[in-house]
């Protein structure tokens, strides 16, 4: 079982334990015999239970539409917190073709390829490798976590140093990513001076 399946399927058993506080028995059993949360139902396969999560929130958005339309003064406030708890767990992940990629993932399996890119040596690097760069810039910008965009840029800048005209095209393209996909460009925090780290 992967990590995503792992992740999902606690999540479709803590619905379940959710609904057992909050309903009935036969209603209970028939919500998870129409939503298909039977153990025999769930299907095995990534794909299928991030789909189930999906279903399920939008299941608890229905619910919490309902309290708010009565207004009910005693609603659960623990829908709302469970179903942003769910949201948070699949923003984590995209769907990639017919597979579910852990968005960090895809942004650390870039930052490697574009590290191995930026080590060949300049007689190597033509527009080959600079399109490549700039394939790993789109998905470090798009998936990265802050701390990988800012490790990644610092390592850009870096590389002007050994060759000013490629990488800095490569930087300007890595900026212009981060404004297109994040809206702004990561802010590299220095604890110390390149004196500091010269000493």
């Amino acid at each position: 079982m992967s990590v995503l399946a792992n992740d999902l399927s606690n999540v479709i058993n803590d619905y379940k334990k959710l609904l057992k506080k909050r309903l009935p028995k036969p209603e209970r059993i028939a919500k998870i015999g129409q939503m298909q949360l039977n153990h025999n139902q769930l299907p095995s396969d990534d794909m299928g239970l991030y789909h189930k999560a999906q279903s399920i929130i939008t299941d608890l958005d229905r619910e919490i539409n309902e309290q708010n339309n009565n207004k009910s003064y005693y609603a659960y406030s623990g829908l709302e917190k469970f179903r942003d708890h769910i949201n948070d767990r699949l923003k984590e992940y995209f769907i990639d073709g017919d597979h579910i990629v852990h968005k960090t993932q895809k942004a650390a399996a870039a930052i490697i390829q574009a590290v191995q890119l930026a080590a060949l040596p300049d007689t190597h690097l033509n527009e080959n490798v600079k399109k490549a760069l700039q394939h790993c810039n789109a998905a470090i910008a798009e998936f990265g976590s802050t701390e990988q965009q800012q490790s990644y840029r610092r390592s850009v800048e870096k590389q002007i140093a050994r060759n000013a005209a490629f990488f800095t095209d490569i930087l300007n393209h890595l900026d212009h990513e981060f404004d297109e996909k994040v809206g702004e460009r990561p802010i590299t925090v220095k604890l110390f001076s390149d004196e500091d780290e010269e000493a």
